[in-house]
C-alpha cells in the first residue's frame, strides 16, 4: 500500500516538473505575431477617365484576392469591390481598421500606330499609386509609384479589350495583366510596412466599472496581460502664434492592460493614467514581427520588354463574399494545464 502511493506522488512530481518544463520551453520561443486589421478601398480612377468600367475597383480586388489567405493579415472587407458602396460615415465606424490601403492609377492607356500599315506595335502605358495610409487619422503613410511600358508583340487580344470587372474574360484582357503585375510586385511591400509597426486600435467603449473595451482580440493575436499606451490624437494641431498647422498631436494619457480577450475585441484595466474616452487610439508596447522574409518589390520599370505573362488572376464575382482564413493562437502555461486561470 505505501509503495503504491509513493508510486502515485512519483507521477504526480513527474507530472509536475514535465508541464514546468514545457512552460519554460514555451516562454521562450518567439512570440506569435500580431495581425493587423487592414481595409481595402477603391483605388481612384486615371484623370478624365470616362469609361463605364472602372479600373480602381479592378485595382482593389485584385489586392484583395492576394491577401485573402495571408495568415498575418486580418482583411475587413472581402466583397468585391465592383458592388462596394462607401457610405459617408464608414470610415467612422465603432471598429475602424488599423491600415487602409488604396491609391491612385495616373496612367491608363494604350498607343496604338497611326495606321494599320504604320510600323511598330502597341504600347501599353501604365502608372499606379499605392498608398497605406492611418486607419485612425487617415494620413498617408507610406507610397509606391510602379510604372509600366511594354511593347505588345504577338498579341492575340487588342489592348483595347473593354475592362469590365464583371467580365469572366477579365483575366484575358492586356491591361487587367499588367495591374495584376503590378499588385503582385507591391504585396511585399506591404507585408514589409506591417512587419515595423506596433499592433494599433482603438477604445470603442468605457463600462461603469472602469473596464475598457477595445476593438482588438484573439484574432489579432491580443493575449491577457498585454499592455497598450492610450493616446489622445489631435488633427492638424496648429500652434504658435499665426496658428501654423504642425500636424497630427499624440498625446499619452496613460496605459491599458488586457484582461478578458474575446474574438474581435477584449477588455482591459487602467493601469496608469485618466481620462480614457471612446475613440482614443491605443499602441501596443511591443513589436511582434509577423513575416520572417520579405522580399524587395522593384516600384519603377519603365523599359518597354515583350509581355508575356503568367496570368495569376483570382476572380471576385459580383454576389460572391470571400471570408477571411484566420488562424487562432493559442498558449498552454502552467496554470492552464492545472486547470486553473490567473485572475487580477
Amino acid at each position: 500500500m505505501i509503495e503504491e502511493t509513493v508510486r502515485n506522488c512519483n507521477k504526480i512530481i513527474f507530472l509536475l516538473i514535465g508541464n514546468l518544463l514545457f512552460t519554460c520551453s514555451m516562454s521562450f520561443a518567439a512570440p506569435a505575431p500580431y495581425k493587423k486589421n487592414v481595409l481595402i478601398l477603391p483605388f481612384e480612377d486615371p484623370p478624365g477617365w470616362l469609361g463605364d468600367n472602372h479600373p480602381g475597383l479592378l485595382v482593389a480586388d485584385l489586392l484583395k484576392a492576394k491577401i485573402i489567405d495571408d495568415q498575418n493579415i486580418i482583411l475587413l472587407n472581402t466583397q468585391s469591390s465592383v458592388k462596394l458602396k462607401i457610405p459617408p460615415d464608414f470610415l467612422n465606424e465603432k471598429f475602424p481598421s488599423q491600415i487602409i490601403v488604396t491609391g491612385k492609377i495616373l496612367k491608363f492607356g494604350s498607343v496604338f500606330p497611326d495606321s494599320l500599315e504604320g510600323e511598330g506595335n502597341p504600347i501599353v502605358e501604365v502608372e499606379v499609386e499605392f498608398q497605406i495610409k492611418d486607419g485612425h487619422t487617415h494620413k498617408i503613410l507610406d507610397t509606391a509609384l510602379f510604372q509600366r511600358k511594354i511593347l505588345l508583340n504577338n498579341i492575340s487580344t487588342p489592348a483595347s479589350d473593354p475592362l469590365d470587372p464583371l467580365s469572366n474574360q477579365i483575366s484575358e484582357t492586356q491591361m487587367s495583366k499588367v495591374l495584376d503585375q503590378m499588385t503582385e510586385k507591391w504585396i511585399p511591400q506591404l507585408r514589409s510596412y506591417l512587419n515595423g509597426v506596433a499592433l494599433a486600435g482603438q477604445i470603442i467603449g468605457i463600462d461603469q466599472k472602469n473596464k475598457i473595451i477595445v476593438n482588438l482580440g484573439r484574432h489579432n493575436g491580443v493575449k491577457i496581460r498585454d499592455d497598450f499606451t492610450v493616446y489622445k490624437v489631435t488633427l492638424n494641431f496648429k500652434g504658435g502664434n499665426q496658428k501654423i498647422n504642425l500636424g497630427d498631436r499624440y498625446t499619452q494619457l496613460g496605459v491599458l492592460r488586457i484582461k478578458v480577450v474575446q474574438d474581435e475585441f477584449s477588455e482591459g484595466v487602467i493601469v496608469a493614467g485618466e481620462n480614457f474616452r471612446a475613440g482614443n487610439l491605443i499602441r501596443s508596447k511591443r513589436i511582434k514581427p509577423a513575416y520572417l522574409s520579405v522580399g524587395k518589390s522593384d516600384h519603377t520599370q519603365t523599359k518597354p520588354v515583350d509581355f508575356a505573362p503568367q496570368p495569376v488572376l483570382k476572380h471576385i464575382l459580383p454576389n460572391q463574399s470571400i471570408r477571411a482564413k484566420r488562424t487562432s493562437f493559442f498558449t498552454i502555461d502552467f496554470f492552464s494545464l492545472m486547470g486553473l486561470s490567473l485572475e487580477y
